[in-house]
């Protein structure tokens, strides 16, 4: 159907309680939309005023349908699709749109020149991933700068589809229930259809997230991973994931080959991922560009951005070559006191002993880290450089260095002090025999299992109050964790709060924690020291021996990334942080308590 000659735009909305979400999505289209449109509301069963507002709707452009069951997304946009297909042409499009969604002026345009700019362009989004896939579960990877480019999977709560795409690859999988990644089975099986799918950068979009027609957080969680796993034996078998874990695209990639060579040259064992690389083509082109601060370039400086600039100084000729080696040079007086990219000294030996104290380049750079996280936890920031933040890498560094002290078995009681740890908690279910949660706030077992980012093992959970009095302490803990020391003791009273998490401890039990550290600034009691947490000394009076090395080399200028310097823009990763006049990171401390008879 058109308009002239101009094509019609399709949408489908679905709704489901929330009614002033609705209203404010529907006002929106009525007020921002320029071209002609048609749209189709499907009610999936509202139980408040939504189903009485949307049938009072008088505009010719939107019909309403309201169902006395719940469709659910796949079910109900399956019943969208049917009804709105048949009458498009190939090159028209169409778009789902969550009822959360406000558009603002000239919302269409930047999809409508990108569907006529690519011809094989099948699906689009405004937010979209990078995706890694593994044995049972798949991760979905930090989108950064969010630049336009070729991605795997984009978000359905703004979903654009080609109409030759929407019959070539049909409608949506309804055995995924009422919700939980039916977007990213559409993109994979356009995908794996020959179809490109895309990232296009749209600001007069919103997306006001509020959970409509979802499940409480536990079993949101216990749906996802069910889902995810269906899904990854699914595309398995499609021949959809190579054998990096990564969705094929049929799709030629103008940087696939230059995807491939970085990945070998950085160690990664697989291509970079495609939202990994878009954005650090996006940094590196921006310090060419020149007039950036020394430290806008530390934030800019991944490892990947560094080897780009330096080829660039090679390859290139004329101006682009000159500005590549001033990028050069400002990025290596920022970060001068930095170690070169690789392995750090530690995993280079390979020994088995928990690595640097504090969160450094060459933590972050030791595959062991990498390797624990994306193991323990199943999200996508140990394997995405953009995903990364001091709290992940603290995490990590805590898990690994039970699993490389052996003090993770089968039997092992755990003790877990502070809230929110949930992902350390639902972790260490699986593989010890019972976890207790203390807090000066007791949280309840919905908050943590709400919290966690996999379902919990077979461990036995219990929670209580922090401290511990001494009337019903029981037998002491094989592994005592205190992932946020901060909240818990004053810089002053880490020594204090050592010996009391010792004391929970059994003679030859583990005892970890997290702190906030000043690396620079002046001394003013809100952050601890490094040369406190470096005191051997004072550790063994608190009957501790620490475990692993102690290693406090980071520059005043180190920064693997940071919070940006424009606040609209996305969310950095960061080795430190910025807190004028000071520079703050996260250290871990790993300990053994030392037993009665030992010297």
């Amino acid at each position: 159907m058109t308009v002239g000659n101009t094509p019609v735009l399709r949408i489908g909305i679905l709704t489901h309680n929330v009614l002033h979400h609705t209203q404010r999505c529907i006002a929106s289209l009525q007020a921002h939309t320029s071209v002609p449109w048609q749209a189709i509301v499907l009610d999936n069963a509202s139980t408040d005023a939504t189903p009485a507002w949307l049938s009072a709707i008088d505009d010719p452009r939107i019909v309403v349908h309201c169902h006395a069951e719940n469709l659910g997304v796949g079910g109900g946009r399956n019943r969208l699709l049917q009804t709105l297909l048949p009458a498009m042409h190939d090159d028209d499009v169409l778009v789902f749109l969550d009822n959360d969604i406000e558009v603002g002026h000239g919302w269409t345009q930047p999809f409508l020149a990108a569907f006529a700019e690519h011809p094989r362009l099948g699906v689009a989004g405004r937010w979209a991933f990078s995706m890694l896939v593994h044995a049972t579960w798949r991760d979905i990877l930090a989108e950064h700068r969010a630049v336009a480019g070729p991605v795997d999977t984009v978000q359905g709560c703004c979903f654009w589809i080609r109409g030759a795409a929407a019959r070539a690859v049909g409608l949506f999988d309804e055995a995924l229930g009422r919700f939980w990644h039916e977007d990213d089975d559409y993109c994979i099986r356009a995908l794996h259809a020959g179809w490109d799918v895309r990232r296009v950068p749209c600001a007069a979009i919103a997306h006001h997230e509020h959970g409509s027609g979802v499940a409480l957080k536990p079993e949101r969680l216990a749906g996802s991973l069910a889902n995810q796993a269906y899904l990854v034996t699914k595309w398995r078998a499609m021949g959809a994931i190579d054998q990096h874990g990564v969705p094929v695209r049929p799709v030629p990639e103008v940087t696939g080959q230059l995807s491939d060579q970085l990945g070998a040259r950085l160690r990664r064992g697989r291509p970079l991922l495609r939202t990994e690389l878009s954005s650090a083509i996006a940094d590196a082109t921006e310090l060419l560009r020149g007039d950036v601060t020394d430290d806008r370039a530390g934030v800019l400086a991944s490892p990947t951005v560094r080897t780009l600039l330096h080829d660039a100084t090679i390859q290139d000729a004329g101006d682009t070559q000159r500005r590549a080696r001033e990028a050069v040079a400002q990025v290596a007086n920022v970060l001068c006191a930095r170690r070169g990219d690789g392995l750090s000294e530690a995993s280079a030996s390979g020994g088995g002993r928990a690595f640097s104290a504090v969160c450094n380049p060459a933590a972050w750079d030791d595959p062991r880290w990498s390797d624990t996280y994306t193991q323990s936890f199943r999200d996508g920031a140990g394997v995405d450089f953009y995903a990364r933040t001091e709290v992940c890498w603290r995490d990590g560094h805590l898990m690994h260095a039970m699993r490389a002290t052996n003090a993770l078995h089968a039997n092992a009681r755990v003790l877990v002090v502070g809230h929110p740890s949930e992902r350390v908690i639902a972790a260490l279910t699986h593989v010890v025999a019972s976890v207790e949660v203390r807090d000066q706030h007791p949280p309840s077992m919905h908050e943590i299992i709400g919290g966690a980012t996999r379902v919990f093992g077979a461990a036995r959970v219990n929670t209580g109050s922090w401290p511990i009095p001494k009337a019903i302490r029981v037998d002491p803990y094989d592994v005592v964790l205190c992932p946020n020391a901060s909240r818990y003791a004053p810089p002053a009273g880490l020594p204090k709060l050592w010996r009391t998490l010792a004391d929970c401890t059994r003679s030859g039990g583990h005892v970890g924690l997290g702190v906030s550290v000043r690396l620079t600034g002046p001394r003013n009691g809100r952050w601890a020291e490094c040369d406190l947490l470096a005191d051997d000394v004072l550790l063994r009076e608190q009957g501790l021996r620490r475990l692993g090395r102690f290693d406090a080399s980071v520059s005043d200028e180190t920064l693997l990334a940071a919070i940006p310097m424009n606040g609209a823009d996305a969310w950095r990763p960061r080795l430190a942080r910025a807190v004028p006049p000071h520079r703050v990171t996260l250290a871990t401390l790993f300990c053994r308590r030392i037993a009665e008879d030992e010297p």
